[in-house]
């Protein structure tokens, strides 16, 4: 009994751990139409993070290539990592080079 309440606990803690990632949107999983359904970011130390945005509001589509910044939980499983996205911010919000290329985007 004792020992399957230290399991409880690390699985917890594991879940609360907030971290901050800044990398390049990749691709990571399409549909059968090609779209992307699921992306990850890859980081400058070549680590890559499945990018969980459930709650962060923003389409994955655009963001592909975009270097952005991201606060979230980290969770691993089976050697995978993924960030469950709090706040996304492109590199462009705060990098105001980048600005003027987002802005002259057709349509935006």
């Amino acid at each position: 009994m004792h020992h399957h309440a230290g399991k409880k606990e690390k699985a917890k803690e594991m879940a609360e751990k907030l971290i901050t990632i800044t990398g390049i949107v990749i691709p990571a999983a399409w549909d059968e139409a090609g779209h992307v359904t699921a992306v990850a970011i890859s980081t400058p130390d070549e680590k890559e993070y499945r990018l969980d945005a459930a709650g962060a509001d923003l389409a994955l589509a655009d963001m592909i290539r975009q270097e952005i910044r991201v606060r979230g939980i980290l969770r691993e499983e089976g050697g995978k990592k993924t960030v469950v996205a709090r706040e996304i911010r492109l590199k462009s919000a705060w990098d105001p080079t980048g600005r003027n290329w987002i802005k002259s985007r057709p349509g935006k």
